[in-house]
């Protein structure tokens, strides 16, 4: 009932703009999936506010690659964890970067887009890009592991055209992970 409310609030926001009391980073040109909101942005006014009114202002989301397997997942739309538990990037004004600091691509409309504009993720509310997959199903969740320390973020390459392919890049490669 609660997840169906939220997307009925979701569908709502999308189709006849903010709601009142909310943030304006759930305007339709910016819906919730397309800007994570950043912990320190929203007081614990608006927190209690949102809560009284049953509005969950952290949706958590899944990427899912190319082939529709699930990658990872976000809890708080900021940190992005593997299915493993293993904290592997954040996502900073619409940037995606890796703990050790570097640029590794953007989120924009519920897809995660490489340096060069191409898709490697997406998720449930992604608009635009290329076909989208069938999903697969999600693995469970392992406990999560500690987050590293975020390192000095390196300076955000220029804005490349979306492109409506998917990137060469596998999810082990975006994230720089060395396979086991």
């Amino acid at each position: 009932m609660k997840r169906y409310l939220i997307a009925v609030i979701i569908i709502s926001v999308l189709v006849s703009g903010p709601l009142l009391g909310c943030d304006s980073e759930l305007a339709p040109t910016k819906a919730p999936t397309t800007t994570p909101a950043s912990t320190s942005a929203s007081s614990s006014s608006e927190q209690t506010q949102a809560e009284d009114e049953g509005v969950s202002s952290q949706i958590e989301l899944t990427y899912y690659d190319s082939s529709g397997k699930p990658i990872a997942y976000t809890e708080d739309n900021t940190h992005i964890y593997l299915f493993s538990g293993e904290p592997v990037a954040y996502i900073d004004n619409g940037s995606v970067y890796s703990f050790s600091g570097r640029h590794l691509g953007r989120f924009e409309n519920g897809w995660i887009r490489d340096n060069d504009g191409r898709c490697v993720f997406f998720t449930e509310q992604a608009t635009g890009g290329p076909m989208k997959p069938i999903k697969m199903m999600k693995p469970m969740k392992m406990m999560k592991q500690m987050k590293m320390m975020k390192m000095t973020k390196q300076m955000k390459p220029m804005k490349t055209v979306d492109f409506l392919l998917w990137s060469e890049l596998s999810g082990q490669q975006f994230f720089n992970i060395e396979s086991e």
